[in-house]
């Protein structure tokens, strides 16, 4: 029986992400990087620091895509749960009879949550990048005009709710990410 074709554009979960070109870039080479670090922190210690924080760079701007997708998946069924939750307490709660312009208010089909944004496997990488070397050089300031060119080159993009909030929790965890290699790095110095 062959295995169901997995599209990566269309499969935001672990798997789509382990697949494939994405994977090989996100998962397996930052997994090397890592294998490769710690054997060498093993054998011959210390780890020199012209391999180390090259290294945590690369691994925290290249694994935070699949990590940073887990987070937008669970905030999408989070949000699911929600929304099945309020329909299923609107059922049960009775209903006044509905007249004319009411009626067809209620039955107005939610907004649709539009295109995911894309672009954000490249974005996402230089933004990591970006700040996990400001943080580790000691150029916090170089954060903020991150996040400023980020937002302001995404701006038009937005179509709906949801794809801002989908920017938002994307945008965050990834900061947070590359905040902690940044850690990283600074404690390993």
């Amino acid at each position: 029986m062959p295995a169901p074709d997995v599209q990566e554009s269309s499969a935001p979960g672990a798997r789509g992400s382990l697949t494939g070109w994405r994977g090989a870039l996100t998962v397996w080479l930052p997994a090397a990087l890592t294998a490769i670090t710690g054997l060498w922190a093993v054998i011959a210690p210390p780890v020199p620091a012209w391999w180390l924080g090259p290294a945590v760079v690369a691994v925290v701007a290249l694994s935070g895509d699949p990590v940073i997708r887990l987070i937008l998946h669970l905030a999408r069924d989070a949000e699911a749960q929600r929304t099945a939750r309020r329909q299923a307490m609107t059922s049960r709660t009775p209903q006044p009879p509905l007249a004319g312009t009411q009626l067809e208010q209620r039955e107005q089909v939610p907004e649709p949550l539009g295109p995911p944004l894309r672009g954000g496997l490249i974005i996402g990488v230089l933004e990591r990048l970006a700040v996990v070397i400001c943080l580790a050089l000691g150029y916090p300031n170089g954060v903020a005009i991150v996040i400023a060119v980020k937002g302001l080159a995404r701006y038009g993009e937005f179509t709906n709710a949801h794809q801002r909030e989908q920017f938002i929790i994307g945008t965050l965890a990834s900061l947070l990410w590359a905040a902690a290699g940044a850690g990283v790095i600074v404690l390993a110095a």
